[in-house]
């Protein structure tokens, strides 16, 4: 019965012992913790530069089957969808040019200017801000894509 006392007291952590444990897994968090935010912010960013790159591609697409890119108010829902409003596109394929538009990876809609400020068209993110023109947008006039 002795026996069977002094090993239920020595189960449990001392508070010594849990401050050390603590200490050690917030050492371990404050090395390891930064590294991740880079990675997610560089494959948030490389994901936004691959969504771009296909939206441009869709976007070629559109204009070699009908003359001239959507207007700014078509937008990028053009690719999805034959636009009603004038120009009305009289090559439209008709499956559309993509299945659906992809979100930026901050959870945005991508937008587009026809014309644009940097190009022809601007497409972009407005990057993690949320906020349009700011340093942080993502937009095709960043990446070398052929028009």
């Amino acid at each position: 019965m002795r026996q069977r006392q002094i090993k239920s007291q020595q189960l449990g952590l001392t508070l010594f012992e849990t401050i050390v444990i603590m200490v050690i897994i917030g050492g371990l968090a404050t090395l390891i913790l930064p590294d991740f935010m880079v990675k997610k912010h560089q494959n948030d960013w490389e994901q936004a530069v691959s969504d771009i790159v296909m939206l441009q591609d869709a976007m070629n697409k559109y204009k070699h089957d009908n003359g001239r890119y959507p207007t700014t108010q078509q937008g990028l829902a053009a690719l999805i969808k034959k636009p009603t409003i004038p120009p009305v596109p009289q090559k439209y394929r008709p499956n559309g040019y993509i299945r659906q538009l992809p979100k930026d990876p901050w959870g945005h809609n991508y937008l587009m200017l026809n014309p644009g400020k940097h190009g022809p068209i601007d497409i972009f993110s407005k990057g993690p801000d949320g906020r349009s023109g700011t340093v942080q947008d993502v937009g095709n006039w960043d990446i070398n894509i052929p028009d």
